[in-house]
This record gives structure tokens, C-alpha cells and sequence, in this order.
């Protein structure tokens, strides 16, 4: 990379040590109202946690001589958990069946970060400390419910119909803050 004559040249090494554990759950139950007729439930469960401590390190060079190093040391979290709940209803038909579903499901994520940047000059004399912080905040929750039909209509030939409809909302809500002496201040970059 040139810059105004000066080759800079920037070398990184990270390592990360994520510890990811993971839970599953699902259960359902179906049962029959009539001789025709089944209604069912189905819950599904899912926790993931994250957590990383990263260790950063980064040197530039000036035309060959070190010119800044930078140590980040950064601890991340970053859960994910959902619900859904699918509920059913089935009515069987001599040659078809009519099926009705409503799913929900809650959708939560976020990640919190710290990080603690050192910057020191070419000698390895220490120039200064940089706190900083991020958050991002993300649920989501879906409505999505469905008719379908499938219906025999002669010896060869079989009809599948449906409708579907989705209704969700998001939001992504983030910040970023530096340490500011003794206080957190928002990042206006």
C-alpha cells in the first residue's frame, strides 16, 4: 500500500477460542377429535450460546521498519434462542384432505462485544489505551398460516392446492460506545 512514497505493509495474527453449546428441543402431539379429524401441536425450543476471547495483534511497517503495533484483546457473546409453535388441524376426505397451519416463532439474537485496543510506537514504547464496546440486538417474530388441499380427482390424476400468508417484524437495533475517561459515550462514526 503506498502512501504519499511511504510502502506500508500490515501484519495480523488473531486467536480465537469460541465455546459454542447448543440445545435442542422439539415435542409434539397429534390427536384425533373424530374419525376424520386430527389436530396437532408441535414446540420447538433452541438455545445457542457463544462466547469468544480473541487476542489481536497487529503490526505496520514503514518502508520496512516497524512503524505501529496494536494489541486487541475482545470478549464476545453471542446468544441466538427461539420458540416456534406450530399448530394443526387435518380434515381427511374419502379422496383428499383440507389441512390448516399457524406457526409462530420468536427469534431472539444478540451480541455484546468489548474490546480493549493498545497502541504502542516502533520502539514498543506504550502510546495509549482505546475502550470500546458494541451491542447489537435483533429479535424477529413471524405469523405465517396456511390452507392447503389435496384431492383425488380421478385414477391418474391428483389436485394440491393452498394459500400461504407471512406477517413479521424485525428490528436491528445497534450501538457502539467508546470509554470516554470514566464514561461510555456513543461512537459518532
Amino acid at each position: 500500500n503506498w502512501n504519499q512514497g511511504i510502502f506500508f505493509e500490515n501484519f495480523s495474527k488473531t486467536d480465537r477460542e469460541p465455546i459454542e453449546p447448543i440445545s435442542d428441543l422439539k415435542i409434539g402431539f397429534d390427536y384425533d377429535l373424530k374419525k376424520d379429524v386430527v389436530a396437532g401441536v408441535l414446540v420447538s425450543l433452541y438455545d445457542r450460546g457463544w462466547n469468544m476471547d480473541a487476542f489481536n495483534n497487529s503490526s505496520v511497517f514503514a518502508n520496512g521498519i516497524l512503524d505501529t503495533t496494536v494489541s486487541v484483546v475482545n470478549k464476545e457473546k453471542h446468544p441466538l434462542n427461539s420458540y416456534d409453535v406450530n399448530l394443526n388441524l387435518q380434515k381427511n376426505y374419502k379422496e383428499g384432505k383440507l389441512i390448516f397451519n399457524v406457526d409462530y416463532m420468536d427469534y431472539r439474537e444478540k451480541n455484546p462485544v468489548s474490546y480493549v485496543n493498545s497502541y504502542y510506537g516502533g520502539n514498543n514504547n506504550f502510546l495509549f489505551n482505546e475502550n470500546m464496546r458494541s451491542n447489537k440486538n435483533t429479535p424477529v417474530k413471524l405469523w405465517v398460516g396456511t390452507i392447503d388441499l389435496e384431492q383425488k380427482l380421478s385414477a391418474k390424476i391428483n389436485m394440491s392446492a393452498g394459500v400461504k400468508s407471512t406477517f413479521s417484524s424485525f428490528t436491528n437495533a445497534v450501538l457502539i460506545e467508546r470509554l470516554s475517561q470514566t464514561m461510555w459515550m456513543p461512537d459518532p462514526d
